[in-house]
Parts: C-alpha cells; sequence; structure tokens
C-alpha cells in the first residue's frame, strides 16, 4: 500500500499549487504555529478553531509575546471554541517550553499539560520534516479503510514511502476532512481506486 500515501502526498501538493488548500497556520510552519494549531483543533471543527488560531498569531506572533498576553484577553478568544481554561493552561505550556526551547522534542512537547501524541506528532512531521504519521479522527479513518489493517500499520510503513511527511500528514487529515468521513464521499476520493473500502477491492 506504498502506492496509497504517495497517492496522498500528490495530491495534496496539487491542492496547494491549485490554490486550494491552505493549512490552518497559513505560510508559516514552525513548531509554534503547528503546536497551538494542534491543541486548538482538538474537539473542535476547523471551521471555528481556525479563526482563533489565525487570531492568536497575529496578536502574539512569537512564543514570548504569548506567554506575556493579558488572561482575559486570551480567555475572551478562546471562548469562541470552549474548554477556556484547559486550553489555556496548555498555550501558556506551549509558549513557555517554547520560548526556552525554539525546536522542542517529542518528550518536551508531551510534558506540557493537554499536549498529546497528535499534536506532537503533527509538529514532528510538519515542522520538522520528521518521518511521522500523526494520527487523529481523520487519518485514522483514511489509513484504516485504505488498507484494511490497524492504523499502526500506516504509521509505521506511509512515512517512509513518501519523499514529504509534511504533504502526506497534511494530505490524510485533509482527505478525511472532504471524503474519508464517518459517511464517506467516495466520489472524486483520489485514493478511490486504491482502497480497500472504496475501491474495486472493496
Amino acid at each position: 500500500m506504498k502506492e496509497v500515501a504517495e497517492r496522498i502526498e500528490t495530491w495534496l501538493r496539487r491542492l496547494e499549487r491549485n490554490g486550494e488548500y491552505e493549512p490552518p497556520w497559513g505560510e508559516r510552519e514552525d513548531a509554534y504555529a503547528v503546536a497551538l494549531a494542534g491543541v486548538l483543533h482538538q474537539r473542535t471543527r476547523r471551521e471555528l478553531a481556525e479563526p482563533v488560531l489565525r487570531e492568536l498569531l497575529r496578536r502574539y506572533p512569537e512564543p514570548r509575546d504569548l506567554l506575556n498576553a493579558p488572561e482575559r484577553e486570551l480567555k475572551r478568544l478562546l471562548s469562541r471554541i470552549g474548554l477556556v481554561q484547559r486550553r489555556l493552561r496548555t498555550v501558556r505550556g506551549l509558549a513557555r517550553l517554547l520560548s526556552e526551547r525554539p525546536r522542542p522534542n517529542r518528550d518536551e512537547l508531551l510534558r506540557v499539560p493537554g499536549v498529546g501524541p497528535y499534536t506532537a506528532d503533527l509538529v514532528a512531521a510538519v515542522a520538522y520534516g520528521d518521518r511521522v504519521l500523526p494520527v487523529d479522527a481523520n487519518v485514522r479513518r483514511v489509513a484504516e479503510r485504505a488498507t484494511g489493517r490497524p492504523v499502526d500499520w500506516a504509521r509505521r510503513l506511509w512515512p517512509r514511502a513518501v519523499k514529504s511527511p509534511r504533504s502526506l500528514a497534511l494530505g490524510a487529515i485533509e482527505l478525511g476532512r472532504r471524503h474519508c468521513r464517518p459517511r464517506p464521499r467516495c466520489e472524486g476520493c483520489p485514493i478511490k481506486r486504491l482502497c480497500r473500502a472504496g475501491g474495486p477491492a472493496g
């Protein structure tokens, strides 16, 4: 199923070339922006989380800016997406870590309360180009339906099959949002012919 990973990577790049996709954090892809995105999108739809993320990055472009931000202002922004106290603790923790360590490793990120494996792996794949696959609900559906195997199989093999772990990660997330939903929309899916669930073998 190496071809599935390559197809997802190619699809994401084509969307970007055609102006049909932009990541939630915009043009910057540093650990700060990507980690904030991972945290703010937890249990929140992208269309709700993205404006809050963009506003945070506009007002507080560097970790130290956010660390020094008035708490009431952060709460006001976070109130748009809920879990205010929990997210406040996490974004402050990220800002503190990234102020001291601009390129933290996975274990350091995971020590921040509220940062889980998905966010840590998202930073690794997107900001650092490490060969890891961040797994959220979208990626899990894509991987398990496409391969007919548990997601850990794709997590081990797919990142080694592509040139850009970043494009694979973002492509798998976006594919889950657009096509591989809980009720799948297989028409137009770039991996339909290769998918165990939706293709000829499905």
